[in-house]
């Protein structure tokens, strides 16, 4: 009984300590479920925190974007104000230059014009004191008020190097109906400056005086350019330049211009303005109408010289009449070859180049002359841009070894048919080629326009016997690499081949009545 009794306790013991068990682990349930009701609400409210926070961070930036977007409309306006003020003061600067300019040329026109009527009152004076029996030696012949400064300031310097002077000529001969490609503008540039005289060689109409107008007008101001008109029967400078009269003691000018063209360079050789003026242009027009080695013989024995600190070029005119100058005196003569023209003699095709033009090259039918923009062209620039010898004591000139062994071959060739390269003209070709190969684009242009231009013009020769050397020259001048003297050589060619009365005659001038 006792037993039972403790059995009895013990069970109601285990059961006492099992509902203990119970009521803990409801109040551990109950405060596990505080716990994480606890974590909710403390998530929920800093959840609710954070939305409030993020609302309030949008709203700001909601507000800042309305104020950039104000800031920049109104910085936008006054960028387009700023920008339209810079166009219009740009506008006026380009007004008052152009207006400047003109204001100049006026000026230096009126001085021009005032200057003539100064000398044609001085003129009548003399006549007027010859007649009275006055002693006309005191009269000064070297005046050289009348004579201009034509520097170029560095602000009217329109280019940085020679590829944006030759874009901006190209331009200009687009705008005047002369659209040429670049390399033949090359040419025509280098030609023209390393050569004291140049031939435009073509049928009438081919363009050959306006192109020549075109260009000397675009290169220089009009006070260093003169155009003249060559009549048939000149026969020494006197017709060109003019002559020293014994009667008066004075130098008597011809009615080209040049002689008051050459004194104007004399007077910017002694007073040093040369560097930053243009050359001299003279437009010989029709010049075989007479023989070119009569009229322009003053200058021949200039053709292969260069000038130096202590030495410039030194023109006697006769009498005590001089003149000196730097070098900067160019000739660009138009051609033709018919029966009222005069043949040119070799020393004239050796000292020339010769640029032939086809009716094709330039579209007439839109002849527009009008106020032609310059790029004025500087002495100093010239220099540079063409390698002349002027002020150098050496320029290397010598070709590749792949350009030197084709000329070599074509100098064979020409030796065979019995044709002089002298070396006036490998120095010539050289030169070109020189400058040439750094400027323009087509490898084999160079050599291909100084054959074209220096030697071709040399063939003059006869024989069933010269026509298979020709051939064999032709061979040597793929039309893929050298297409401007490989189509004249085919015209020389087909020329002799005709049957007609150039029968077996090859001569390079003939193709100019027929281009």
């Amino acid at each position: 009984m006792q037993l039972n009794a403790e059995i009895t306790k013990l069970i109601n013991q285990e059961e006492g300590l099992q509902q203990d068990i119970e009521k803990e682990k409801l109040e551990f349930e109950n405060l596990k479920q505080d716990k994480e009701n606890f974590k909710e609400q403390e998530l929920a409210n800093k959840k609710t925190i954070l939305e409030t926070e993020i609302a309030e961070l949008e709203e700001r930036k909601s507000n800042l974007s309305s104020i950039i977007d104000e800031k920049e409309k109104e910085l936008s306006k006054q960028l387009d104000t700023i920008k339209d003020d810079i166009r219009w003061k740009q506008k006026s600067q380009k007004e008052l230059e152009d207006a400047i300019q003109n204001l100049r040329r006026e000026f230096a026109n009126k001085q021009v014009e005032e200057q003539e009527k100064l000398k044609e009152l001085i003129q009548h004076k003399k006549y007027f004191d010859f007649l009275s029996g006055r002693d006309l030696s005191t009269y000064n012949v070297n005046d050289e008020t009348q004579y201009l400064d034509l520097r170029i300031n560095d602000e009217e310097v329109k280019y940085e190097n020679y590829s944006s002077f030759r874009n901006q000529v190209l331009d200009i001969f687009a705008r005047n109906n002369r659209k040429i490609e670049a390399h033949f503008l090359d040419n025509l540039l280098i030609s023209v400056h390393q050569n004291t005289l140049t031939l435009l060689a073509g049928l009438p109409g081919t363009g050959k005086t306006s192109l020549a107008k075109l260009l000397v007008n675009t290169l220089a101001s009009p006070e260093k350019i003169r155009e003249v008109s060559v009549c048939r029967g000149w026969t020494s400078s006197k017709d060109l330049v003019g002559f020293f009269n014994p009667l008066t003691r004075r130098f008597t000018p011809s009615s080209t211009g040049v002689y008051s063209l050459l004194k104007q360079l004399d007077y910017e050789c002694k007073n040093n303005l040369f560097s930053n003026s243009t050359f001299a242009y003279v437009i010989l027009d029709e010049a075989n109408l007479s023989p070119l080695e009569h009229y322009w013989s003053i200058f021949y024995n200039l053709t292969d010289s260069k000038v130096d600190e202590k030495n410039y070029f030194n023109l006697d005119l006769g009498g005590t009449e001089h003149i000196n100058y730097t070098n900067n005196l160019r000739f660009i003569g138009t051609i033709n070859y018919d029966q009222t023209t005069e043949e040119l003699s070799p020393r004239v095709i050796d000292r020339a180049n010769i640029i032939r033009l086809k009716p094709q090259d330039f579209n007439l039918d839109n002849l527009m002359y009008h106020d032609i923009k310059k790029v004025l062209l500087r002495y100093k620039d010239i220099q540079d841009f063409f390698e002349l010898l002027d002020f150098k004591s050496e320029v290397n000139i010598a070709f590749d070894n792949e350009r030197e062994k084709v000329f070599e071959d074509i100098k064979a060739q020409f030796k065979k048919l019995n044709i002089y390269i002298s070396p006036r003209v490998e120095i010539s070709i050289k030169r070109y080629c020189s400058v040439a190969k750094n400027i323009m684009h087509e490898e084999n242009k160079p050599l291909d326009y100084s054959i074209a231009q220096r030697l071709l013009p040399l063939i003059n020769v006869q024989g069933t016997n010269s026509k298979q050397k020709l051939k064999d020259l032709q061979a040597m001048l793929p039309e893929e690499k050298f297409s401007i003297s490989a189509n004249i050589l085919k015209d020389i060619i087909s020329l002799g081949e005709e049957g007609e009365i150039y029968e077996n005659q090859f001569n390079y001038f003939l193709t100019l009545s027929h281009a």
